[in-house]
């Protein structure tokens, strides 16, 4: 049995999201209008993160985006699972652009969660507490069983965090040569980081970031080497 349920809204750090991205909380352990509970701890993500797939209305002839994060968060509230959905590029689907658009303009603000029950209990006044579910799917709905499922992250906070995202891809574009135009990116990426946005980065950046960081290492242990020899004499 698949059962569907609620989501609830905020994410991750809290920083904002960039054009093609939603963040959304999608179970925050709170009672919803059937009565029944479904715990944040308790839902199993392997499989999910094998086929992340985020639908429109819990309609399996609309997947409309992918989930590129899940895990959990812990909020003022509680515990909850808190999700980054990114929207494929324009022109891809209809569907998909048509619910970015929505959710972007906050036409579509909830979500909702598609489940296998693995364990539950009885809650009382004939709800169920779930303590072990497998996650199928979560879906951007109208009208969500959870009062407070809602979307609270629908775009970059502000023009510096714009600007930073832009400056990396702008670095990102340029030749790197020289060591020095490499750590410049590197920098770049670590601010973008920092503030929880989202640049997503060619594979060839991050195979020379990884050589770079290597080649540190080797240095690193190349002086120490000269500095214990030093000491031996």
């Amino acid at each position: 049995m698949t059962v569907l349920r609620s989501a609830v809204g905020r994410v991750l750090k809290n920083f904002g999201v960039g054009p093609n991205q939603i963040k959304v909380c999608v179970s925050d352990g709170s009672i919803d209008r059937m009565g029944d509970i479904v715990e944040p701890r308790g839902v199993k993500l392997a499989n999910f993160r094998r086929n992340p797939i985020v639908l429109a209305q819990h309609s399996v002839n609309d997947p409309i985006a992918r989930c590129i994060d899940i895990g959990l968060d812990d909020g003022p509230q509680g515990e909850r699972l808190v999700a980054l959905v990114e929207f494929p590029a324009a022109g891809t689907s209809e569907a998909s652009d048509k619910y970015l658009r929505l959710l972007k303009a906050g036409v579509i603000s909830a979500a909702s969660i598609g489940f296998i029950p693995l364990a539950q209990e009885p809650l009382g006044l004939g709800g169920l507490r779930f303590t072990s579910t497998e996650l199928i799917e979560f879906s951007f709905v109208s009208v969500p069983a959870n009062a407070s499922a809602l979307v609270t992250e629908r775009r970059l906070r502000g023009k510096s965090d714009q600007a930073l995202v832009r400056e990396f891809y702008a670095a990102l574009a340029r030749p790197r040569d020289r060591a020095a135009d490499l750590v410049k990116a590197l920098a770049l990426r670590a601010r973008v980081s920092a503030r929880g946005l989202q640049a997503p980065e060619p594979d060839a950046f991050a195979l020379q970031a990884d050589r770079l960081e290597s080649r540190r290492a080797d240095q690193a242990a190349g002086a120490l080497q000269v500095l214990f020899a030093g000491l031996h004499w």
